[in-house]
């Protein structure tokens, strides 16, 4: 879906001037249908894990609950410390991390149904317990799990924002740098130019003067890159 983005993006900008708006939107209208379709689908996809995630709390005992809840922490803490890597400034790798760790946060977030379920389990299982010491157990460890999920919710989506911040301000650098790029090479053929050394004296300042001129509205350009 980003490579489509993507392409859409510099077959847009390689025709920029030459399209009419209809054209335009001719050529953006069906990325963004499928863009929508694809996000109906991975919403439906989150939607239908959390009604499976909530029925199988429902069909298993606390602890069991409890004890796949562990598990799945354990193999997302790891993970997250996998992807904990720093952000890549080649935007190809850069937008595969960032699709990674939205993978990793909709893994987070299509859990919380069922967290909230076992929470809810096991607060009545130790309202009723007759076993203080088993009751004292299922709190700890829910205790553990909540306090584990939040810490790990919350630096995931520090991280997000981060990478997604990253990604927006190198997309900018490298959309400027191909301005400029394009800038300074069309004054520099100026500048090498054959004709340029045979025109009259004063013909020729007032081309200096108009090069100078370009050059130093480009200069804030430049310097901000």
């Amino acid at each position: 879906m980003d490579n489509m983005q993507q392409s859409l993006d510099w077959l847009l900008r390689s025709l920029a001037g030459q399209l009419s708006p209809s054209e335009i939107s001719a050529l953006e209208i069906p990325v963004e249908e499928l863009k929508d379709k694809y996000q109906q689908y991975i919403d439906a996809l989150g939607d239908r894990c959390k009604l499976l995630d909530t029925a199988l709390v429902q069909s298993q005992g606390v602890q069991d609950a409890l004890d796949g809840l562990v598990q799945w922490i354990n193999q997302s803490e790891d993970k997250f410390k996998l992807n904990l890597r720093p952000a890549s400034l080649i935007k190809e790798r850069l937008q595969e991390q960032v699709r990674e760790h939205r993978g990793l946060l909709a893994d987070l977030e299509s859990h919380r149904a069922s967290l909230d379920s076992v929470t809810v389990a096991a607060q009545d299982l130790m309202t009723s317990a007759s076993n203080a010491r088993l009751a004292r157990k299922i709190e700890q460890k829910l205790q553990d799990v909540i306090s584990r999920f939040e810490k790990l919710l919350d630096k995931a989506v520090k991280r997000g924002d981060f990478l997604d911040e990253t990604l927006a301000q190198l997309s900018k650098f490298l959309d400027e740098s191909s301005v400029l790029e394009q800038e300074l090479s069309a004054l520099q053929e100026q500048i090498d130019s054959r004709d340029l050394s045979m025109l009259p004296a004063e013909i020729l300042a007032q081309k200096t003067q108009e090069m100078m001129r370009i050059k130093e509205q480009m200069r804030p350009m430049y310097e901000a890159v």
